[in-house]
């Protein structure tokens, strides 16, 4: 069972809070002598903070009116939740704006190479 938020649709750093009930199913397994393949368990952790994010967040338009969903950063990257982004906001007529994959890359990057022409 993956452990959600007592606030609905909150999303920041939701998807930080799935790890610590993963670990403990984790634990569990391995107290209980099973095999546990990484493989299997980091689709399963991906699958759920992909399900977490995605939900929330078409959740979080439709409860507040909001006709246009923008993915951006990072976490953009992420071809899962690209597909399930743009999936589940086409059924919900959300109009989903993602740049390309490879302009999404992590913050500390961008801020990076901003300083080095700001400097230049």
């Amino acid at each position: 069972e993956r452990p959600q938020t007592a606030v609905p649709h909150k999303i920041v750093a939701e998807h930080i809070a799935v790890l610590p009930g993963e670990e403990r199913a984790l634990h569990h397994l391995r107290q209980q002598g099973e095999a546990i393949r990484a493989a299997d368990f980091a689709a399963s952790f991906r699958r759920a903070v992909v399900d977490s994010l995605s939900d929330k967040a078409i959740a979080a338009c439709r409860d507040n009116g909001v006709r246009r969903l923008a993915l951006a950063g990072g976490v953009a990257s992420n071809r899962l939740l690209r597909r399930e982004i743009e999936r589940k906001g086409r059924a919900a007529q959300l109009e989903v704006f993602m740049p390309p994959a490879i302009l999404c890359t992590d913050n500390a990057a961008m801020i990076g190479s901003a300083g080095f022409y700001q400097l230049m």
